[in-house]
């Protein structure tokens, strides 16, 4: 077997994510069973074949003759998404018939989605826009907010915009209510799919929630809530070590001195309502913000009120899903 035609076919399957149908590439029947008897292909089915290490997720789409589409690509591309990482999403085209039997583990979506070059995978923005459709399908909008939000922090800083209005448009094509909520909603601040779901029902329960904001000499928090409270959700991986563990106790200290109270939540304790049950019982009982410490001086007490007026401007409190309609509506949580 010629060495650079061998090459050629593994950096071709490279290029594809690792598994094509075998009529994409450019290779005869022959070279192809010379690869599998070495050992640098296997062969998933008939007229499909892969590398011995290539994902699971490519394989199946290749299998299935699709594309890895949906939280699948998100969750290839690096982006936090919710449900089972091994269910693997795939996008097929809408004139595609049923009749070809789903492995376990695997949900097929027939669409027109645009491939991502020449990988087995459809391009970042119609995952983006399946997944969201997906999750408000199934009635969870909170969720689909927060992949937006995880989606966009994956997307360097200049080309943002452009990106958030790529979905937008192409949600509206379904639903222009939904693209009108999340338009609202959707905000790239946020480090974790729980804060922006506590962050969504701090606000529909008529609190004013400011994410990610950096307060002097305490650093960046989750979340400054009615000026008055930061609320931060820690997760295990970060903080099961001493000198995370020491900085943010250090860190709640400087916040005190600086009237600003914390409730840190553990991951597993952060239930958006029971958040904003906890949030609430607290802030009734305050009148007004805590004094200052004796020795924080005259300049930072004016950036922290500076601060705090900005926390609990309109755009703080903004409610997207007051655009949402039907099933979609009814399935968020409306706290009393």
């Amino acid at each position: 077997m010629n060495s650079a035609e061998q090459q050629g076919v593994l950096g071709e399957l490279r290029r594809r994510g690792g598994a094509a149908r075998v009529h994409e590439l450019a290779a005869t029947p022959h070279l192809i069973r010379l690869c599998v008897a070495r050992g640098d292909l296997v062969r998933i089915e008939r007229g499909c074949v892969a590398l011995p290490d290539a994902a699971r997720a490519f394989a199946l789409a290749a299998q299935q003759n699709g594309l890895v589409s949906c939280v699948s690509r998100l969750h290839l591309l690096g982006v936090q998404v919710p449900g089972d990482p091994d269910v693997v999403h795939v996008s097929v085209p809408t004139h595609r018939g049923h009749a070809k039997a789903l492995p376990d583990g695997v949900v097929r979506h027939h669409e027109e989605a645009q491939r991502d070059g020449e990988l087995r995978a459809t391009r970042f923005v119609d995952a983006v826009v399946r997944a969201v459709l997906c999750l408000v399908h199934s009635g969870t909008y909170d969720l689909a907010v927060g992949v937006v939000d995880q989606s966009l922090r994956r997307v360097p800083p200049g080309k943002v915009g452009a990106v958030r209005r790529s979905v937008l448009a192409q949600v509206a094509r379904t639903s222009v209510a939904l693209a009108r909520a999340l338009d609202d909603d959707i905000d790239r601040r946020a480090r974790a799919l729980r804060e922006t779901e506590v962050r969504l029902v701090l606000r529909r329960g008529g609190l004013a929630v400011a994410p990610e904001i950096e307060i002097p000499t305490v650093g960046e928090v989750d979340m400054l809530v009615d000026g008055l409270l930061i609320t931060e959700i820690d997760g295990f991986a970060y903080h099961r070590d001493r000198v995370p563990y020491r900085k943010d106790r250090r860190r709640d200290r400087t916040a005190l001195d600086l009237t600003l109270l914390t409730h840190r939540y553990a991951w597993e304790d952060s239930d958006p309502l029971a958040v904003l049950a906890r949030t609430r019982s607290r802030l009734v009982t305050m009148t007004g913000p805590l004094p200052f410490a004796e020795h924080v001086s005259d300049e930072l007490r004016a950036g922290v009120e500076a601060l705090r007026s900005a926390a609990v401007e309109p755009r703080n409190r903004v409610v997207g899903a007051r655009h949402l309609t039907g099933a979609a509506r009814a399935a968020v949580v409306w706290p009393v």
